[in-house]
């Protein structure tokens, strides 16, 4: 294992923990616009750069090649809108866990196990 993967490796896993904490916090989202927005901004950041360290596996590159990036609800947006808000939350609890996903295989399989077992790591979850 090159130095290299196993930096990128810590990388997926500050990922993987960011990606934890937002599907927590969206389970508990009082459905508020604002919010919602938020959230899809947040899981916008952790898929870009989860892009980016995973496109070093080509496999688990295109494990998420169908993943894009969530649209923000519009500052003014109409009553059309309020009907999706369910549907925005369950496109970030469903893309995330596919992210999720794919950030613990790279983590099993660039970061040395030792290590695994110091930050705590536990890839059944």
């Amino acid at each position: 294992m090159s130095e290299n993967q196993e930096i990128l490796a810590k990388r997926a896993y500050i990922e993987y923990t960011k990606l934890q904490k937002l599907r927590e916090d969206v389970g508990g989202l009082a459905w508020e616009k604002d919010a919602i927005s938020l959230s899809a901004q947040r899981y916008n950041e952790i898929l870009n750069i989860s892009k980016e360290v995973l496109s070093q596996d080509i496999e688990l590159s295109k494990s998420i090649d169908g993943l894009k990036p969530l649209e923000k609800f519009p500052r003014d947006c109409t009553q059309d809108y309020m009907g999706s808000w369910p549907n925005k939350v369950k496109e970030i609890v469903i893309d995330s866990g596919i992210l999720l996903s794919a950030l613990a295989s790279f983590i099993r399989w660039y970061l040395p196990v030792e290590k695994q077992r110091t930050i705590g790591f536990r890839s059944e979850e």
